[in-house]
This record gives C-alpha cells, structure tokens and sequence, in this order.
C-alpha cells in the first residue's frame, strides 16, 4: 500500500459485484466530512467503466502477487475529491462486456474495484 493511502478507510466490495454493468449502482455510503476517494481497479479490464472517468488516475499502481497466479495482479490508483454527503459507486463492467460467455465463467480472471477513503 502506498504511503498516502497508509491508515485511510478501505471498503473492500464483494468479489461478484464485478457483474454490475457500470450504469448499475453497485453501493453507496455517507461521508460526514470532504474526502477523496480512491478507486484501486483492476488492469485486467481492457476498458474501464464510464463513470471512472471523472476520476484522476494517480499514476499510482498496486501490486497483489498471488504464489499461483501468474499474472501479478495490478490495480491503477484513481481519485476523486466529494464534499461531504452520500457517495454512490457504480458497476465494474463497461457497457456490452456482460455477455453469456463473461457471465457463465463468473467473470474468472478479473477483479472487482476497491474503495479508499481519505
């Protein structure tokens, strides 16, 4: 974990909200003071969902090595300033990726986002 997101608050989402397109609200939560947040999002993902991009990416990446997985999952850092009040996190997948092949594997190989708050 980087530094600047070291004692931050971490929202760990649900590994299966990955199905929700990114027009879906996926989860939402109230903050009572400004934040930013931080959206840790899978590089597995060839196209990220709409509503990340109005988010910043830091140039921040994150590593989760897995002993078998060869891949060395990564995870680009983006954020977003909110003022205080209700936070709402859309679906992982853009438009059209759901297809019956995606959906019938589970989504296998791909994670869903993680959520920071500072």
């Amino acid at each position: 974990m980087p530094d600047f997101l070291k004692g931050a608050t971490y929202i760990r989402t649900a590994g299966n909200d990955k199905m929700y397109e990114d027009d879906e609200l996926c989860f939402s939560f109230v903050c009572e003071r400004d934040v930013t947040v931080y959206v840790m999002h899978g590089n597995t993902f060839e196209t990220r969902p709409a509503w990340l991009n109005v988010f910043t990416d830091t140039g921040v990446d994150i590593f989760r090595p897995i002993e078998d997985d060869p891949r060395n999952m990564s995870f680009s850092v983006f954020a977003k300033k909110y003022p205080a009040g209700k936070v709402e996190v859309y679906g992982d997948l853009p438009k059209g990726f759901l297809t019956p092949p995606f959906r019938n594997s589970g989504g296998a190989g791909y994670c869903m986002y993680s959520i920071i708050v500072q």
